[in-house]
């Protein structure tokens, strides 16, 4: 429905990724849910990793896991490896499921960290 969408509406191109968004990376395991919350920041309901293997994302896991014995943790690796943007390469932006156009598609994922309270976030809506 949605590549469909994008076509009417004119986009060149449309990518539906693979989330990471139930990748553990501290732990480098698949998460058996991720909480959403309400404008309180009270647990509303629950989202679950996709059932189908075409939408899972075992890339990321493996990533992870050599990430974390090339360097020892996840924190270090980002503390030390080079960004590569994506958007700046290939001349795009990226439009979020709430249609904001960001410059990154890593900062778009950065707003919605259920591990951060909405004060300690960087990127604000």
């Amino acid at each position: 429905q949605m590549r469909a969408l994008a076509e009417r509406m004119g986009f060149t191109k449309f990518n539906a990724k693979k989330t990471a968004r139930f990748v553990d990376k501290q732990r480098g395991v698949v998460k058996a849910s991720v909480p959403v919350k309400n404008e309180s920041g009270e647990v509303a309901r629950h989202l679950f990793p996709p059932k189908s293997p075409q939408w899972q994302n075992e890339a990321i896991l493996t990533s992870v896991h050599a990430a974390v014995e090339k360097y020892g943790s996840i924190e270090t690796y980002y503390d030390k490896c080079e960004i590569q943007c994506k958007v700046a390469r290939d001349k795009e932006v990226y439009i979020s499921a709430d249609a904001l156009a960001l410059p990154c598609c890593w900062l778009a994922g950065e707003m919605y960290r259920a591990d951060l309270p909405n004060s300690k976030r960087e990127i604000v809506r």
